[in-house]
């Protein structure tokens, strides 16, 4: 049997709810959909295959919005978890055509428009003399805080640590094991260390800079 919930501030849960903006497509059984009361969705459906969990925590009040979550068959077992605060303009993520998917995302992560995540290659790759497919599918895991630029792509195995951003266009297919770091390119990697960003606008900035100025003076 598939469960479908909002999960209230208390705990409690309201089943089968009807949420705006949000789409949930059942395509197998036994899955799971939970959905933190006050998140936010505009344009988003969820696609499950059988034995799936979707998690999705409190959004930010922008919320997630032109999303699509493609769990749907074949294979079965997919598991995506998105942490509270979640930013999306709009992104797509395919997890499909393997069993046994997860993508794990922290909390406070923005997403630009046109952001893909790829759980699996989708057909296989294998070695000739031995005939062993060596493209299956690991883990995705982005940690807190981190902002993704418009069109980047997310493949299989990739881990990004938290405080991170990810330059427009950049493609992971790879671990970067340290945190607040500048990421580009294709094949991505690090080109600045020892970096933060904010959800302020640089705008805000040379305001308050002006303004820390003019104190000083």
């Amino acid at each position: 049997m598939n469960r479908y919930y909002l999960v209230k501030e208390d705990g409690t849960k309201i089943e089968n709810p009807k949420i705006n903006g949000l789409t949930v497509e059942f395509l197998g059984n036994d899955s799971l959909v939970e959905i933190s009361e006050g998140s936010v969705f505009e344009n988003t459906k969820l696609s499950l295959a059988s034995e799936s969990k979707i998690i999705i925590k409190k959004t930010s009040f922008y919320g997630i919005r032109n999303t699509w979550i493609d769990a749907s068959p074949g294979g079965i077992v997919r598991n995506l978890f998105i942490d509270e605060g979640a930013q999306f303009v709009r992104a797509t993520f395919v997890m499909r055509d393997e069993d046994n998917l997860k993508i794990t995302i922290g909390k406070n992560c923005m997403l630009a428009a046109d952001v893909l995540f790829r759980a699996s290659d989708g057909h296989q790759i294998y070695d000739l003399e031995n005939l062993q497919v060596f493209n299956k599918s690991k883990e995705i895991r982005i940690e807190d805080n981190v902002w993704m630029g418009n069109s980047v792509r997310i493949l299989k195995g990739s881990l990004i640590k938290q405080g991170s951003i990810i330059g427009l266009g950049a493609i992971v297919a790879k671990q970067f094991q340290e945190e607040n770091v500048a990421i580009a390119g294709n094949p991505a990697q690090i080109v600045k260390r020892n970096v933060a960003w904010s959800k302020d606008y640089i705008w805000d900035y040379k305001d308050t800079y002006q303004q820390d100025e003019s104190r000083a003076a």
